[in-house]
């Protein structure tokens, strides 16, 4: 209070007082607000300045002492009133401190990410997308579409034990504001089983319509998503062994169909087993960017786009006869050499 008087007292002191006539008089309010006397204050709308404002009297220049008011009443409310002012100014500014800091000290939200699971999943798809999401920082939930059962059989006879039930998940009982991807595993007879889930059903139709990331692999894409027209107009892929049954004219999915990972506007789709570590890294992209998909796949020793040329006894899945230890190797070169027409 007595800083900003003081401040105002230097802004008017060269036009009101040029030979300083009024300083004893500062001094005195000053000792009066500490002390809190308030039998004398200035008349209403000065606040704690000895000088004048327009529609008031200006104070004697020829005594020591200010004008008193008529009661000590209404002295007292002149004087709360102008420290309440001043007290509600410092608030509102503590306040909007307060926000700021508290704004840029809240980390970023946590991506939610649901994958739904059921007997006869794809195992292998199943616990890549999981493993992978994790590392990269998301919330997976790996939820069970069987009834009242947390516990799945997947395709090759591995027992998975979900984190919940869809119904646990889904509808009220879901996350408050959605999920922000949802990862379908491939697998039969598990693509049609969650495709065929009714509570299920609407959260994969709410969350495609607000254009949120949605990924299927292996059977997914032509078991799920087709049926359901996630894939009206976009370019998709799936199981070799399902691919003719995504719609669309041969122009729309001749181009795509052989394509490992297809990400085309809110829609990844993926080809199988052997593809799901690539689909995976697709979804880490979607979800927090590039430069977080190239950091999780860093230590995971994924193999480049381009590979460079085969080293010695390294092995590679290629149709060639360069494969083989270097036994097999030096076995084959003692071998001896087969005479035209030894029967």
């Amino acid at each position: 209070i007595v800083q900003s008087s003081v401040t105002r007292l230097s802004l008017n002191r060269s036009r009101h007082d040029p030979y300083g006539r009024m300083d004893v008089l500062w001094r005195w309010r000053v000792f009066e607000v500490r002390s809190r006397k308030r039998s004398h204050v200035f008349p209403p709308g000065r606040g704690l300045s000895p000088w004048p404002r327009d529609g008031h009297e200006r104070c004697p220049a020829s005594t020591d002492t200010p004008t008193a008011l008529s009661s000590d009443s209404e002295s007292s409310t002149y004087a709360h009133r102008e420290i309440a002012s001043q007290m509600a100014r410092f608030l509102r500014l503590s306040l909007v401190i307060a926000c700021v800091s508290a704004l840029s000290s809240t980390p970023a939200a946590t991506k939610r990410v649901l994958v739904p699971v059921a007997d006869g999943t794809e195992e292998i798809e199943v616990v890549t997308v999981v493993d992978v999401l994790r590392r990269a920082g998301a919330d997976v939930t790996l939820a069970s579409v069987e009834d009242d059962r947390a516990e799945v059989v997947c395709s090759r006879g591995v027992r998975l034990v979900a984190d919940a039930l869809v119904k646990e998940v889904t509808g009220r009982t879901g996350p408050r504001g959605g999920w922000d991807l949802i990862a379908i595993p491939g697998g039969m007879p598990g693509s049609e089983r969650i495709r065929d889930s009714v509570r299920l059903h609407p959260t994969l139709e709410k969350h495609w319509r607000a254009l949120r990331p949605i990924a299927g692999i292996c059977a997914a894409p032509a078991v799920l998503f087709e049926p359901k027209g996630f894939l009206e107009g976009i370019a998709a892929t799936s199981h070799p062994a399902f691919v003719d049954e995504i719609g669309g004219s041969l122009e729309e999915t001749a181009p795509y169909v052989d394509g490992r990972v297809i990400w085309d506007a809110n829609v990844i789709t993926s080809r199988g087993p052997g593809t799901a570590l690539e689909w995976s890294l697709c979804c880490v992209e979607a979800l927090f960017g590039k430069e977080k998909a190239i950091e999780v796949a860093g230590p995971m020793v994924v193999q480049p786009p381009v590979a460079s040329a085969r080293r010695p006894f390294e092995w590679r899945l290629e149709r060639d006869a360069g494969g083989g230890s270097r036994v097999d190797k030096v076995l084959a070169g003692l071998a001896p050499a087969e005479v035209p027409g030894d029967s």
